[in-house]
C-alpha cells in the first residue's frame, strides 16, 4: 500500500463520517419539520389569534365604558346622598336654633315674673 492509497482510504473513511453525520442530522431534521406546523395550519393559527385579539379588545373597551357608567352613576348617588344629608344637617339646625330660642324665650318669661 502507497502514501497516495493511504491518503484514498483517509479521506473516504473521512468523508464516510461526514456524509453519516449530515445524513443523521437532515434526518432529525426532517422529522422535526414535519411534526411542525404547515403553512395553513399557520395560517389559521394567525386568523384565530387576530379573532381572539379582537375579542379581547372588545371586551376591553365594554369594561371601560361600563367603569364609566358606574362613575357616573356613583357621582349622582353621591351627590344625592349630600344633598339629604346636607338638607337633613340644615333643617336639625334649625330645629335646635328654634328650640334654643323658645327655651330662652321661656326662661326670660320666667325671670321677668
Amino acid at each position: 500500500m502507497t502514501e497516495l492509497q493511504f491518503y484514498q482510504w483517509l479521506a473516504t473513511g473521512v468523508l464516510t463520517i461526514v456524509i453519516g453525520i449530515l445524513g443523521y442530522l437532515g434526518r432529525g431534521l426532517m422529522e422535526d419539520m414535519k411534526t411542525k406546523l404547515s403553512k395553513d395550519e399557520f395560517a389559521s393559527y394567525l386568523q384565530e389569534a387576530k379573532t381572539s385579539r379582537g375579542e379581547i379588545r372588545d371586551s376591553i373597551i365594554k369594561l371601560f365604558e361600563k367603569m364609566e357608567n358606574h362613575d357616573k352613576l356613583d357621582a349622582a348617588r353621591f351627590e344625592s346622598i349630600i344633598k339629604d344629608f346636607n338638607g337633613g344637617i340644615n333643617r336639625l339646625s334649625e330645629k335646635l336654633s328654634d328650640n334654643q330660642l323658645q327655651i330662652l324665650r321661656e326662661m326670660n318669661g320666667k325671670a321677668d315674673k
